[in-house]
């Protein structure tokens, strides 16, 4: 008897909390980044080679994206927009990769940072890689 009184306890216990849970969900208002690719694979390519290469994504968010900085390893030259990108538009990230000083095949990755806060008052953050394997 006492082990159904402590399942049913408990399965209250778990719709209470879902249910309160359920309340506390809020709508993102914010600027969100829609890629059309976040990963890029180069495939092999030759120690010297240079790729110019972009990111596109569309603002699907409520707020205009406004990027603060981008940035890569010491291979890739980076452009993006310094302006805001308003709710429903797209914009570039273009990258030039150079893979002189490369020794070996890696993962490269491209961070971006936000000026918007997320619902928690943190920098919105957006992280993109290409990879490449090093012809011998």
């Amino acid at each position: 008897m006492n082990l159904m009184k402590l399942f049913y306890t408990l399965i209250f216990l778990f719709v209470t909390l879902s249910i309160n849970a359920q309340d506390r969900i809020i709508e993102f208002e914010g600027p969100i980044m829609t890629f059309e690719h976040e990963h890029l694979d180069f495939g092999e390519i030759e120690r010297g080679a240079v790729i110019d290469t972009s990111y596109t994504f569309v603002n699907t968010g409520k707020e205009a994206a406004e990027i603060e900085i981008v940035s890569g390893c010491e291979c890739t030259t980076l452009d993006y927009p310094s302006s805001p990108i308003p709710p429903g538009e797209k914009a570039t990230i273009h990258v030039k990769f150079d893979s002189t000083e490369k020794e070996e095949s890696e993962t490269v990755d491209v961070d971006i940072i936000l000026k918007n806060l997320d619902a928690n008052g943190n920098q919105i953050m957006k992280f993109l890689s290409f990879e490449f394997i090093l012809k011998d």
